[in-house]
C-alpha cells in the first residue's frame, strides 16, 4: 500500500508487527485478505486493525474494523489505474501494482 488519505489529509501509516520483512520486493504496508470475509490493513503507529469485507454489486464494503474504523469502515468504488485505488466517501486508499522478477522471465 502507497498511501492513505482520510479527510483530505494524507495519513502516516506505521504498522507493528512481531516480525516485519524488509528489502526489495516487500511493501512496507499491506492490505492483507484473509480467508473469507477478512482483511487486516496498515495501522497508524499501531497493530494493524482487522476488518470485515464484502463485495456489494461493483463496490467493496469494509466493516466491523476493530480499530480506525472511522477511517476504514465504508463502501469502496474499485479502480484498476496502474495499481488498486479504493474511495469511499471519505477515504482513499492507494496501491501499487506488484511485479516481482520472476514476472518478466514468463512475459512473452
Amino acid at each position: 500500500m502507497d498511501s492513505i488519505i482520510y479527510d483530505g489529509k494524507v495519513c502516516k501509516l506505521l504498522s507493528y508487527q512481531a516480525v516485519k520483512l524488509t528489502g526489495y520486493g516487500f511493501c512496507d504496508e499491506e492490505i492483507d485478505f484473509r480467508g473469507i470475509g477478512k482483511i487486516s490493513l496498515p495501522g497508524f503507529s499501531s497493530r494493524k486493525p482487522l476488518c470485515n469485507w464484502q463485495l456489494k454489486n461493483d463496490s467493496l464494503q469494509i466493516m466491523n474494523t476493530d480499530t480506525f474504523d472511522f477511517v476504514y469502515n465504508g463502501m469502496y468504488q474499485v479502480e484498476f489505474s496502474g495499481g488498486l485505488i479504493l474511495k469511499s466517501k471519505k477515504t482513499t486508499i492507494y496501491c501499487h501494482a506488484e511485479v516481482h522478477d520472476y514476472y518478466y522471465l514468463f512475459r512473452h
